[in-house]
């Protein structure tokens, strides 16, 4: 919602170079960009906020004062950034080493600013973890750990035909736009699926009234171009909750994905439905 999905932070000196990409242990990507001495972190999987926090993202900055600014100053930053990297006497630079620093240069001006044992340095920073690999006995079955996970593709080889299914998602603050740029496609899905299984699928959009009531006629129109069901929900957090985050607050628009995550519980209610699935 808004532009959670953007943060920025201040660093202590003008930025040179920076990491293009990173992501977090959950597998939330993101963009690195930086101008000046501001430093922007932009989701690029998805346009939402995330809660795994252990973000971290690699850039040479100049430090205030430094006399020779890139260099200098940015090998200080990037020395801090990785202990393991070994300081080593400075040794005449060999021709192979010069072609080597000439050919990183070109494909990254940034890099110009930087000494080779820098720019060595920069080469070897992480890129985009791989994606977590998944288990077969870590799950909970609602009384213990470790049990064998559902298996969605066996339960869905046994459904019946001529069920009602739904293509669920949830909207939590007031609607921008673009909006739901998805439509056109995941209507194309369920029209596939109520063919394959001689039933009925919906789209559903789950949104606290208040919301509703903020959406435009060209929010409405688009809706109703896709026929989509529009379930007013009473809460985004349960009533009965009673944790959050001690910098957070109820109706506080950012700093938290609670009311992003705990709204689709909602999906539990939709007993009019054999299965829906949860976007």
């Amino acid at each position: 919602s808004g532009e959670n999905y953007i943060k920025t932070i201040s660093a202590r000196g003008e930025v040179k170079a920076c990491e293009a990409e990173t992501s977090n242990p959950s597998g939330d990507t993101f963009r690195i960009t930086f101008k000046g001495s501001t430093i922007t972190a932009t989701r690029s999987d998805a346009r939402s906020c995330w809660c795994d926090d252990s973000i971290e993202a690699h850039c040479c900055i100049a430090e205030p004062g430094s006399q020779h600014g890139g260099q200098e100053g940015a090998k200080r930053k990037a020395s801090s950034l990785d202990k393991n990297v070994e300081k080593k006497p400075e040794k005449k630079p060999e021709k192979k080493t010069e072609k080597k620093t000439q050919a990183v240069n070109s494909t990254n001006p940034l890099l110009k600013y930087q000494s080779p044992e820098i720019q060595e340095t920069i080469k070897g920073w992480h890129r985009i973890a791989p994606p977590p690999k998944g288990c077969a006995n870590c799950c909970h079955d609602g009384e213990r750990w470790g049990v064998p996970c559902f298996d969605v593709e066996a339960c869905a080889s046994r459904a019946r035909g001529g069920g009602k299914y739904a293509f669920v998602y949830a909207q939590v603050n007031k609607p921008g736009w673009p909006w739901l740029t998805f439509l056109d496609s995941i209507s194309g899905q369920a029209q596939l699926l109520a063919s394959r299984s001689n039933g009925t699928v919906d789209i559903v959009l789950l949104i606290p009234p208040k919301d509703a009531q903020r959406m435009s006629t060209q929010q409405l129109n688009w809706l109703a171009k896709y026929s989509v069901r529009v379930v007013e929900v009473p809460w985004t957090l349960p009533p009965a909750l009673r944790w959050w985050p001690k910098d957070w607050w109820p109706g506080k628009p950012d700093g938290w994905c609670g009311p992003m995550d705990l709204v689709r519980l909602h999906v539990f209610g939709l007993d009019d439905y054999d299965a829906v699935a949860f976007y």
